[in-house]
This record gives structure tokens, sequence and C-alpha cells, in this order.
């Protein structure tokens, strides 16, 4: 480690707002607030933390250890754990507690997301999808001009050098050419201001020609394929709309037709009640395959949001499923036989491991778009069969409109509930905002499925850190 310069004067204290675990000879250190992914430290190094535990000076701490007939320490080396602790937020400068605050100032964007929903048409029937209106309306040439333009411009406005365009239906591999003509009508326009675009199809996999794949091979574009549970289970829900077969096979060939090409499809995930058990043979499928998941869950349970009396029961029996499926999986997964890149491999609901929320999950009414096919703008995907609003030049002022919850009035009904009082809050933010209203009346409140995510934080943390012990070991 390099050599730390300090005031050693300086008093410092172990941060409350930390979740530390033992593993083995090891600890786990993880602070939800603060920017990086968990580290593991040695004995030594927390014994070291602990020493601040009620707030020390950095010089008394060395001089305590120097005198300390049993110390372990290299002492040269001290001053460099210190640093990394204080680096990572487990030593602050003042003593901290919970509940958090959030800051009402805006928060400086890096990018734009726009979910383009070129068409309605799909040529599957999943009976929980958002889209409940499956006409053949498709994006007109027009609005794809004018939002090209309106929509470099706002990233020129903003200083926003990068774009995260997603085409979306529907099936959106049912219109490659409306693909192709967006691409090309905004790539240039990106390129002379300097503004990068990433692209993904979002797809449900079943429909692959030569077309697509050169699509595909374009810079910086790449393909999610919706996928709903391992084999049979899949099967349950992603049924051809014509003749009613599942559509596992044919996603599985055309998935290794993709990697032939050297396309690697990102998997997008969504388990139900029914299809929970086969969560550990998808996850372990998807890693063998060196692919690369967000594991997501049916958003609408059995009984409808317009069902308030059954609505807390069915998520409580939702929440119990998902907690044994995840573990099993999570279990499986930890075997030293089995290798990941974890990294980015798998990615849970929309929880922040590495990157504080600031009290949002989403971009929604920030900088996330959602274009209807007439060009009419919604908050979420989820909502894409309302009528949305007419979206000016400015489209990240539009944006805000489709949304206007400031995130920093939550409402809780008493403490318990209070998401503010929760350690996992910069994780998970209270969870889905547009899941909240439609059940609570407001989109910031304890989300129906906080059992679940007070579970799978700390236990997806404990399996990082063991994977991370194995690929050292």
């Amino acid at each position: 480690m390099e050599k730390y310069k300090c005031d050693l004067g300086l008093k410092l204290y172990k941060s409350k707002i930390l979740y530390e675990d033992k593993i083995l000879d090891k600890w786990i250190l993880f602070s939800p607030n603060k920017e990086g992914l968990p580290i593991i430290i040695n004995n030594d190094i927390h014994s070291l933390l602990n020493l601040f535990t009620q707030g020390a000076k950095i010089y008394n701490v060395i001089n305590s250890l120097i005198k300390d007939a049993n110390n372990t320490y290299e002492i040269g080396k001290i001053f460099s754990y210190i640093a990394l602790l204080q680096e990572k937020g487990f030593l602050v400068e003042k003593p901290d507690f919970l509940p958090y605050k959030i800051s009402e100032k805006k928060i400086k964007l890096s990018a734009i997301g726009v979910w383009l929903h070129i068409t309605n048409e799909c040529n599957l029937n999943c009976s929980y999808c958002f889209v409940k209106n499956h006409s053949k309306e498709i994006m007109h040439t027009d609005t794809f001009k004018w939002f090209a333009r309106s929509l470099i411009d706002t990233a020129k406005k903003y200083k926003i050098n990068q774009i995260h365009l997603k085409f979306a239906g529907g099936e959106p591999t049912l219109q490659i050419s409306l693909m192709e003509k967006f691409h090309d009508l905004i790539m240039p326009l990106a390129e002379k201001n300097d503004i990068k675009i990433f692209t993904s199809v979002l797809s449900n996999g079943v429909n692959l020609n030569k077309r697509l794949l050169n699509f595909l091979k374009r810079p910086n574009c790449g393909i999610g394929i919706s996928i709903d549970g391992y084999k049979e289970k899949h099967n349950i829900y992603r049924k051809f709309r014509i003749g009613g077969k599942g559509s596992w096979d044919i996603i599985e060939k055309n998935i290794i037709i993709l990697k032939e090409n050297g396309i690697m499809p990102y998997i997008m995930a969504t388990i139900s009640k029914e299809t929970a058990d086969s969560l550990p043979d998808l996850l372990n499928w998807i890693c063998e395959n060196g692919m690369k998941t967000r594991i997501g869950i049916v958003r609408e349970t059995n009984c409808s949001w317009q069902n308030i009396s059954e609505i807390n029961k069915e998520y409580n029996k939702l929440c119990d499923i998902m907690v044994k499926a995840f573990d099993k999986a999570l279990s499986l997964l930890e075997q030293s036989s089995v290798k990941i890149d974890l990294l980015d491999t798998i990615e849970i609901c929309e929880l922040h491991f590495d990157q504080p929320s600031k009290g949002l999950i989403c971009g929604i009414g920030r900088n996330h778009l959602v274009v209807k096919p007439n060009g009419n703008i919604v908050s979420c995907p989820m909502l894409i069969d309302e009528a949305g609003i007419k979206p000016d030049n400015d489209l990240l002022s539009s944006c805000k409109k489709t949304f206007p919850f400031p995130n920093w009035k939550r409402q809780f009904i008493n403490i318990e509930d209070d998401c503010l009082s929760c350690l996992w809050y910069p994780v998970c933010a209270g969870g889905c905002p547009v899941m909240n209203k439609f059940i609570n009346g407001y989109p910031f409140t304890k989300s129906p499925m906080c059992s679940f995510y007070k579970f799978i934080i700390p236990r997806y943390i404990n399996f990082y850190a063991n994977k991370i012990i194995q690929a050292f070991s």
C-alpha cells in the first residue's frame, strides 16, 4: 500500500452506518451510503477499525499500538490501513447516525436513458405483460426525426455526453428497419456533438435473422433477452401468440447463434411465484454460458393492485418464496467450482450495491425517457398504455412533468415504515416508486417487497465476499 500522509491529530470515528460480518478468518465491510463494492479485510485491520469506535486521534491510536507488547501490526502499514478505511467510509471525521437525510439539491446527470417503444406488436403472449394494447402501431419516421434532434439538443443543453438507447416494445425485432432508420439518423448527430450512444435491443429472443445480427454488430450495440425461468418454467408464461407453444428451445438456439457471431446477450430474467424454484438452475445456466443478468421479480402478483385487502397477504407470500429461491440460487453459486466475474455478472432487481441510490432507484422523472409510438412520453415502461404527455424540445424538463413527485418528501405511517431509518435505504431507496404509488397511493413509501430486500441485500453482500475469498485462496 502507498504511504499515507495525514494530520496525526485528526480525530476519526468508526462509522455507525456500516455492515460488517466475519467469514472464516476474514471480515467483510460495506458502507451502503458510500461509493464502492464490499471489501474484505483481515483481523488486524478490523481490530484497528474498532480502536476508533468511540472516536480517537490517529496519534493516540498509533502510540497505543507501539506500546502494546502484543501488537501484531506492521507499524509502517498502519497509516495505509487507516487511509483505506477512511476512503471507503468506514472511518469518518464526524459521528454518523441514522436516519439518512436526503438532499434537495439537484443531482448532476451524467447520462440520459431512453426507452424507445417503437411498436406495440409482439409475437408472444405473456399474461403479466404491462403492454395490454398489442396493436400494430409503430413509430412514424417524422417522430423519429423530431425526437432524435430534440434528444441531442437536450444532451447539449445539460452538458451530457452519454445516451443509453433501448429499442423496446412489444417486440422491437419485428421492426428492424425502424431501428436501423433511427440509429442511422441519430448517430451522425451524436458524433458531431461528441455524444456517445450505447444501444440495446430489448427482445424476447425468438426472432433472429442475418439483418438483426448485422445491426447488433454495430459499435456499442447489444441485445437483452427476456427470460422467465429455466426451460419448462420459462414456458409457463412466454408462449407464442399463435399456437401457444413455449419459446425456450428457440431462445436457447438463438443464444448459441448470437455467441457464435461474437454477440453476448444480456439476460433480463423475471421471476414469479410459479417460476421461482427454477432460479438456481437458471442462474447456473447463465453463468456457465458466460452471460450477465439482471434478476427481477414480477411486479403485480396474483392480486390486482386495485384489490387493497389482498395486497399485503399476496406480497408477503411472494417475498417468502423469493427469499427461499434466491438463497438457494446463491448457495449454489457459492460453491468453489462455480467461476463467475463478480463485477457485473448478476444484478438483483433495481438494487444499488456500488453506487448509492440518492433517493431514487431509477431515473424516473429525472433522466429516463419512455417514448410511445406516437411520440408522447410516460414516466415508466409499466405505464406505456397511458396517454402520456406531448414533450417539448427540452426532453428532461418534459421528463420531470411525467413524474412530478419530489423524492425527499417521503411518507410513512409509523417509524417502522420509515425507510430513512433503515441501513439499506441507499441500496433499495424504498423500491419501485410506480409500484409503491399503485399500492400505497404515493411513490416514496415502504415497498411491499421490503422483507425481501432486507434479506437479499446482506445475503448478496456475503455471497460476493465468499466469491472474493475463493478467488484469492
